[in-house]
């Protein structure tokens, strides 16, 4: 089976109550994913989720909306689309969560990767698939930090 997946970036917004949103966003994305066969990985740092889904096409893409309308989000942007995955990234859970800081393992590395990736969508640049795909895999052994 072919999988597709989505990574987006978004700025959280103003109302956003960082500790209590971010688990309400995990409860309910770790229940509807599983129905939809959907997994992934939701990363946060400094005002700022980087996401990946991945699962058939038409599910990703509806939670996608889903997620696109939710007005926690401000700033949506899609940075990455693979329409052809053969294996799941994040095949163990339904949706993980990483709130990235200093005291994480590898963490110089993934603080590399997020600054090009910011650099990259500042300067309205396409970020550059390696660079997410190498991103996202940082944070497959880590299921909630």
């Amino acid at each position: 089976m072919h999988l597709f997946q989505l990574v987006y970036v978004s700025k959280i917004s103003e109302s956003f109550d960082v500790d209590k949103d971010i688990d309400n966003i995990l409860q309910i994305a770790n229940k509807r994913n599983k129905s939809l066969g959907i997994t992934g990985m939701l990363i946060y740092r400094d005002g700022m989720f980087v996401q990946l889904l991945e699962g058939k096409k038409e599910s990703v893409i509806n939670i996608y909306g889903y997620i696109a309308s939710d007005i926690r989000h401000d700033c949506i942007k899609t940075i990455y689309k693979n329409h052809n995955r053969d294996e799941r990234i994040f095949e163990d859970w339904t949706m993980g969560l990483s709130r990235i800081n200093r005291d994480m393992e590898s963490f110089e590395e993934i603080d590399n990767l997020w600054n090009q990736i910011m650099k990259d969508l500042d300067q309205h640049k396409l970020v550059d698939n390696n660079t997410i795909l190498e991103f996202m895999k940082k944070f497959r052994f880590s299921k909630k930090s």
